[in-house]
Formats: structure tokens, sequence, C-alpha cells
């Protein structure tokens, strides 16, 4: 540091110590906790205002949220089955609708000869082109046409191509929609009501069974002690004294028809399940095959081998067991112009015991009266003379002892023959009973009074019939 530097230092005077008021302090500390406490205020207060306004609260999880739904046809509202906000399970029914198309079965029949038909025509088209193709490319390799010849007969083949693979989407489609529709039992409801069981099998790693529809949770817990899982169990047995290859499934069955009720419920899933089983196999069993091995499995339930149950489901129309082994039955003609009011009270009558209040001897009047009937009745169908067959349709041996188990049976065959029924009897071993009529709106009348005064319980129902022509029908996805 030189001398002027040391002189200019030397007259700078320092600032005295300043002294700040008590007040002053006090005002600045009190100033600074409440802009500190302020700040702590603010920061946990939830920024949320409250605001009024209308609308609907939604669920955070989609399966909880209200789901909408599709049916498979157009139709009226018959009953509702669940009431609004109702929460329900798989397979629970919700709404039964009337289809307003009575046809719809056969018209879906239709266009599923008509799919078929046109994909026919579609293969035998791409065939002649490919064939067209490959001679063009022989021609063209020995000069005798133009390479714009061989490409346009390429561009028709991938133009035919694609109208046998349309082709082949409209026979699924319909086929699906007709399974769907169908029924697989000896009556089919006018309203297209599925009564019938259905089963659908897949290829697994592992066998497995699913039972959903309205009537599951009457079913076995025990995969095991389940029919159709016999019924898998059997065909794989014949399937290997063939020699021929097996693999484990994946079954669902849509158990539509109520156990014990007379209409042929066990018989329902053992003919679904064979008939899906050997579609899903390449059908290595005949007809003649399959209707044995159901008899069969019918057999284990009932407790002797018959086909009373399985036949008509299967093949469909009206049946006559032969007793011989080939064939098993005979068909019987039908009267289009018959409706059968059909109601099964919701109670449950085993086979067994309805086979077991029988009694073990017949008199031979009563056997007399049963044979002359049935004789009478097979050839008044086979002559049309319908009125005939009808007046013979009385059971003289079983129907005496079985309506003892069904309340409620007297009073309601006295109702339907007031009404005018042709006939009036129990449908199998009970408790459902039936009506013929000759007219729809007769059968619609008594199957009301049965709805209202036979059924018992909410698992019964009342519909109007017919028999189906077609037997069981096997959609291949």
């Amino acid at each position: 540091m030189n001398n002027a530097e040391r002189r200019f230092l030397d007259n700078i005077t320092s600032l005295p110590s300043l002294n700040v008021p008590k007040l002053h302090r006090v005002v600045t500390g009190v100033i600074i906790f409440l802009v500190l406490a302020a700040g702590l205020i603010l920061y946990f207060t939830p920024w949320i205002q409250t605001a009024y306004g209308t609308g609907m609260v939604d669920s955070l999880d989609p399966k909880d949220r209200t789901q909408p739904i599709n049916a498979l046809v157009d139709g009226q509202v018959k009953q509702w089955h669940v009431r609004e906000g109702q929460q329900v399970k798989a397979g629970d029914p919700i709404v039964t609708l009337i289809d307003i198309d009575a046809q719809r079965l056969e018209k879906l029949q239709s266009q599923l000869s008509a799919a078929n038909l046109k994909n026919q025509a579609n293969e035998t088209a791409v065939r002649n082109a490919e064939n067209n193709l490959a001679r063009q490319k022989s021609l063209e390799a020995q000069g005798l046409v133009s390479r714009k010849e061989v490409e346009q007969a390429e561009i028709k083949v991938q133009e035919l191509r694609a109208k046998a693979a349309a082709s082949v989407s409209e026979i699924n489609e319909a086929s699906m929609i007709l399974s769907r529709q169908s029924t697989q039992t000896k009556l089919a409801p006018v309203d297209g009501t599925r009564l019938g069981d259905e089963v659908e099998v897949k290829e697994a790693a592992h066998f497995s069974l699913e039972t959903i529809g309205a009537y599951a949770h009457k079913l076995p817990d025990d995969a095991d002690s389940n029919i159709v899982t016999k019924c898998y169990h059997y065909f794989c047995e014949k399937m290997l004294n063939d020699d021929k290859a097996v693999s484990p499934v994946a079954i669902t069955l849509h158990k539509n028809l109520p156990i014990g009720s007379g209409l042929g419920s066990s018989a329902s899933s053992i003919v679904a399940a064979f008939a899906a089983l050997n579609a899903l196999f390449d059908s290595p069993f005949d007809d003649d095959t399959l209707l044995t091995m159901m008899g069969e499995l019918e057999g284990q339930i009932s407790g002797s081998i018959h086909y009373d149950n399985v036949a008509p489901c299967f093949l469909g129309g009206m049946t006559l067991m032969t007793g011989s082994p080939s064939p098993v039955t005979l068909s019987l003609p039908l009267n289009d112009e018959w409706y059968y009011a059909i109601c099964y009270s919701g109670i449950s009558v085993s086979t067994a015991a309805a086979r077991d209040i029988l009694p073990k001897q017949v008199d031979m009047a009563t056997a007399l009266t049963f044979g002359r009937q049935l004789g009478v009745f097979v050839h008044a169908l086979h002559s049309k003379a319908f009125s005939l067959a009808a007046s013979v349709m009385q059971d003289v041996i079983a129907e005496p002892y079985r309506k003892s188990l069904l309340p409620g049976f007297d009073e309601a065959r006295a109702f339907s023959e007031r009404e005018g029924a042709l006939a009036f009897g129990i449908s199998g071993s009970g408790p459902t009973v039936f009506a013929v009529c000759d007219s729809q709106n007769q059968a619609e009348k008594i199957a009301a009074y049965l709805d209202k005064n036979y059924v018992q319980n909410d698992d019964g129902f009342s519909h109007v019939c017919q028999i189906p022509k077609l037997g069981t029908l096997v959609s291949k996805a």
C-alpha cells in the first residue's frame, strides 16, 4: 500500500453501531410469524371447492357398471326375471323374449342351406380357375399365350378365392346363429325359448367341465358325478377300443332343462355331449353307433338301457322304439297343426321314484288295452287320421299311479278337457304335464291356466310347443 492509499483510508470514518428500537423488533417478528403461519395454513389447506349440479355417478371398475345386453332376436318381453339394480351371476336368466318371427328356425335353416350351396359353387369355380391358370402357364411356356393372359387368370383365381372365403364366413355365422336358436329336445317352444341343453367342447391341456345355465345350480358340485363327464370317459373308451387317438377337452354344459322334470333332462345332456365330442374328433362314429352309446349312458341314470328319450332328442320328430338293435327306432308321421301346452311344476320327481310307485305286474285287461291303443295310434298317424290318434293317447299303465306324485294334476286335466284339449298326460315320469291342442290359441289358454295353477315355485314354467323335425344340431367354430 502506497502513501496515497493510506491517506485515503485514514480519511474514511466508520459507521457508528446501529441501535434498532425494541418496538420495531417486535413488529418485525410478528410480521415474520404471520407470514410463516399463513404459508403453513395454505400448504395444508385442500384446494377443493364445493360445486352443485346434476349428473350420474359411475363405478370405477368396468365390471361393476351397468352392462348393456343384446338379444339374438327381436321380440317382445314376456317376463323380467330380475329387478333394476339387482346383481346377477353368469348364466342367470334376465328376461324372456317372445320371438316375433315364429318361423325363424326354418328361415335360419334355409339360410344355412343356401350358404352351403353358395360355398360349393364358389369352391367349384376356384378349382376350375386354378385348372385354367395351370393351363395358361403351360401355354405361356410354349409361347402360345401372352404373359398378360396368365396374369388375368391369376387375378381371377384370387377373386374367386376371396368369394369362397366370404361364403365360408356366411356358413359359420349362419351355423352359430342356428345353433343358438335351435332346441335339442322333443318339444320346441313356439316363442323361441331354448329348453334343450347345449354342450361346447374344445381342445385343452387337461379335461375340465364348466356348468352354466338356468338349472346349473341343480347339478352335483363334483364334476366326476356329472353325466357329461361320464360321456367323455365313455367316448374315450370307445375311441381307444377302435385304436383311435383322443385328447383332453374343455367342456361347457349349458343346463337349460330342469333335472327330474320328465322332459328328458339327462338325455338332453347326453345327446349334446356325444354329438359335440363326435364332431370335435371328425365324426369317428356314425349315427347308429352314437345312438347306441347314448342309450347305454342313459341306462346308467335310469337303471336300464332305453332310447325313448335320447332317440327323439338326437333324431328329431316323433320316434317309435322297435325293441331291436337295428333299427333302434322308427320315425312316425307328425301333425304339423298340433300344438302342445307343456308345464313343469317346479318340483322334482326322480325316475327311480316314479318307477318304484308302479306295480310289478300289469293285469291282462290293462295290457290288452295298452297294446290296442298303441296299434291304433301308429296306424292312425300313418293314415293321417289324427283325431283317431289323439283319442287313444291315454296312459293306462303308469298315469293312474304316478299322478298321485303330482299336486294339481286332476284339476289341470279337468280344465284342459273342458277347453277341448285332444289329450292330456304326464311327460315321462313327471311332474311335467302336456295337453295336445288343435290350435295355438287353445294351447296358449291352457298353458296360461297351468302357469297360474299347476306351477308350484319359481323353477316352474309353461310353454306352447310343437314337435321339431330337426334333431340335434352341431356347429363347428
